[in-house]
């Protein structure tokens, strides 16, 4: 009985112990927290949030130049409970360049957060710090480093970037898509009333990006891209350039453009620039198509490059008539010259041996009608119209196979020839190079989507390209290399039609045609000249010749010779 109540007496102990510690610990929190805020100062203004700053990760090019960085600014709060309204307004006013009267205003009503300024330099930040711990009745004031993004290349390839918004939140492009990976964490204090507020996980930076991107290609891309657009008196304009072998996108652009710092003007004035024209907007493509057509039917065995025609000029299905871009009929005409002179008959006798089942299952193969899955925000599937589809009849099948009818974006008709210059292997493009996160580096590695034709297809059409240019589009010719290429002129939608008068010309074009290293596509919206050879041929050209003298590719005969001296 004895032991019973020592063990009953020791029980109440410990309970009232314990009662009146977890009494005391609430006392503490409830009635002393000023003590800990005016410890913590972070914690009075930003509640449990830790103040250390954390970044968010670095968008680098290919070769290490930063394209997107955090930079270190400051956010000014107070706590207008500890500090004099007049004297504040006085010292702050010429600071903040704001009235000293609205300050003092704002100042005089009490309460424990207020957010005065944002983005200060760093040279106000330190006069406001020294005056806070030289003068008490500033007490109240607190500096935090609040990190904001930079481009320090300015508006080169700011379609690709996106931007961070006031918030810290990526918008568009890189940063909207890979927002997880770059954006930072704060790091997190517990609850304050019964967790210990010195335990906390630390702040972590964003992971740093290294794209595909080269700077020098792009502002070279961008250059001509904007010269052309503007000697030609054209609405606008894409141009893309890849390594066809590894489907790294080398450069990207449009125009018009912006600045990702301009977001909040842009966003006012003309929003429609943040979106990424390259993957976001769509156009019939025209007869760069005609190289898939072609593909197609070398692969089936319905021609071979040998194979002739009859090129009468036009053909008539369901009351619709086709004709060929230059209106004349041509007669018996080879599958090269009918690339060389883009006649529309040709690669419609092609789809028609064909067939709907095996022309559309190889527009499949090379990747229209669906996204290409690069690392870019808001990238669109294009529209092609499968038979079995409510709308498609067989005209669909004709006019598809010399690219009307259809649409793609930019960055799918680059990437479906591509595969002819890579073997016949379709690649699934991408802008990231590789991640890294502290030690820890992940490379993006070269995906084959698929096998799309066979080499031998892609030897014979690699040859007619090369036909195109060195006995068409001569404009498009390199000395010292040979480049394969087809261009393209696009008839463009209304709702009524096509539009009698404007159209979108275009090219494409890889070299060495032996062994393509870059592909280059070029999309010139409304020009004053409607053909492709006219106006992205010649842009293609110059893209091409900087690129090639800048990665080192030697020409043709002294890079053949030296192949041959190796092995």
């Amino acid at each position: 009985m004895v032991a019973y109540r020592y063990r009953l007496m020791f029980v109440l102990i410990c309970f009232f112990l314990l009662a009146f510690i977890m009494a005391a610990r609430l006392a503490y929190w409830q009635v002393w927290p000023d003590n800990i805020l005016r410890q913590r100062p972070d914690l009075m203004a930003h509640g449990a949030t830790n103040d250390a700053p954390h970044w968010r990760g670095t968008i680098f090019d290919r070769n290490g130049y930063p394209l997107a960085v955090d930079v270190t600014e400051y956010d000014l709060d107070a706590d207008t409970r500890y500090l004099d309204p007049k004297a504040t307004a006085t010292f702050l006013s010429p600071l903040l360049k704001m009235s000293a009267t609205d300050l003092e205003t704002n100042l005089s009503i009490k309460r424990p957060y207020l957010r005065l300024a944002r983005s200060l330099q760093a040279d106000v930040a330190q006069k406001i710090s020294a005056a806070v711990q030289s003068d008490i009745l500033l007490r109240g004031l607190h500096l935090k480093v609040a990190p904001r993004r930079y481009n320090p290349a300015g508006s080169l390839a700011g379609t690709i970037l996106g931007y961070v918004n006031a918030d810290g939140k990526g918008v568009y492009g890189l940063e909207s898509m890979l927002d997880d990976r770059l954006r930072s964490q704060a790091g997190s204090l517990g609850g304050i009333k019964l967790i210990d507020p010195l335990q906390f996980v630390p702040a972590r930076n964003g992971t740093d990006i290294y794209l595909t991107i080269d700077r020098v290609i792009q502002d070279i891309t961008e250059q001509v891209l904007f010269e052309t657009i503007i000697s030609h008196k054209a609405e606008g304009g894409t141009a893309i350039v890849m390594n066809p072998k590894t489907g790294e996108i080398l450069a990207m652009a449009s125009y018009p453009s912006y600045t990702p710092s301009n977001f909040a003007e842009i966003a006012q004035k003309n929003p429609d620039l943040f979106q990424n024209p390259a993957i976001s907007k769509i156009y019939e493509p025209g007869s760069v198509v005609k190289v898939v057509t072609v593909a197609a039917g070398l692969d089936t065995g319905v021609i071979t490059p040998q194979s002739t025609y009859n090129d009468t000029g036009s053909f008539t299905i369901s009351g619709l008539t086709i004709e060929n871009w230059d209106r004349m009929s041509h007669g018996i005409t080879s599958i090269p010259v009918m690339l060389q002179k883009s006649l529309n008959l040709g690669t419609v006798h092609i789809a028609d041996y064909m067939g709907q089942a095996k022309f559309y299952k190889y527009m499949v193969d090379f990747g229209f009608g669906q996204p290409t899955g690069v690392e870019l925000q808001g990238e669109v599937s294009g529209i092609l119209r499968l038979p079995g589809h409510p709308r498609f009849n067989q005209a669909d099948l004709y006019t598809n196979s010399f690219g009307q009818g259809m649409a793609a974006t930019p960055l799918q008709v680059i990437n479906a020839v591509a595969a002819v210059a890579n073997g016949g292997k379709l690649l699934r493009p991408h802008i990231v190079k590789e991640y890294r996160d502290g030690n820890t580096i992940v490379a993006v590695q070269p995906t084959i989507v698929r096998q799309v034709v066979g080499s031998r297809v892609v030897h014979d059409l690699n040859e007619m390209l090369v036909g195109v240019v060195e006995n068409e589009v001569t404009g498009a010719a390199i000395p010292g290399y040979r480049v394969a290429g087809k261009t393209g002129t696009s008839e463009i939608p209304t709702a009524t039609g096509y539009d009698p008068r404007w159209t979108i010309g275009s090219f494409v074009a890889y070299a060495p045609a032996d062994d393509p290293q870059i592909i280059i596509l070029a999309k010139i919206d409304k020009p004053q000249l409607p053909l492709g050879e006219q106006t992205a041929a010649p842009a293609v050209r110059v893209i091409m010749k900087q690129t090639l003298g800048y990665l080192g590719i030697a020409p043709d005969n002294i890079r053949l010779a030296a192949n041959q001296a190796n092995r």
